[in-house]
């Protein structure tokens, strides 16, 4: 038993062995756990000395209902501190889970970068076997079938639009 079971059951005022018996079944995560495990077993231990006190003291009905009251009180804060636990074991889960659904996120992500990639690289060579060479924006641009003179005019009519108008009177 580790030291914060044993300082809590000193606390509680039961024996070593019973308060690492209610920790066990806790299973406190963290320290911070831990501390609240050790105050939900503390809390639990006083709850039931209060209802065997008031058990014990039924012959004077005052005492009795003091102690039942008290033993109340100690049950409603043992709930609470439940919840709190439960609420912060749940955040915990919830961080694990968006962490992993962010990691698998990731994964997709690279994984569908790495296709697109591919695809161009696949495109690319596509086009480099047909005489095509890609453009930059992704539209192969066609190199062969224009040829050019000398100072570089297309000889088969502009690249763009259409071609200029006859000059001969007709």
């Amino acid at each position: 038993m580790d030291g914060t079971a044993a300082e809590a059951a000193a606390v509680a005022g039961v024996g070593h062995q019973d308060m690492a018996t209610m920790l066990a079944a806790l299973a406190p995560r963290d320290h911070l756990e831990t501390m609240l495990a050790s105050q939900m077993a503390a809390v639990h231990v006083a709850a039931l000395r209060s209802l065997r006190r008031a058990a014990d003291s039924a012959e004077h009905p005052q005492i009795e209902a003091l102690y039942l009251r008290q033993a109340a009180r100690l049950m409603h804060l043992f709930a609470r501190q439940a919840e709190a636990l439960e609420r912060r074991r749940a955040a915990a889960e919830k961080r694990e889970m968006e962490q992993v659904w962010e990691a698998e996120r990731q994964a997709r992500l690279q994984e569908s970068e790495q296709r697109e990639e591919e695809r161009a690289r696949q495109e690319e060579q596509r086009l480099r076997t047909f005489g095509l060479r890609p453009a930059r924006r992704g539209k192969a641009v066609e190199n062969a079938g224009r040829r050019k003179n000398s100072r570089g005019a297309a000889l088969n009519g502009p690249a763009n639009g259409p071609a200029s108008p006859d000059p001969s009177p007709g």
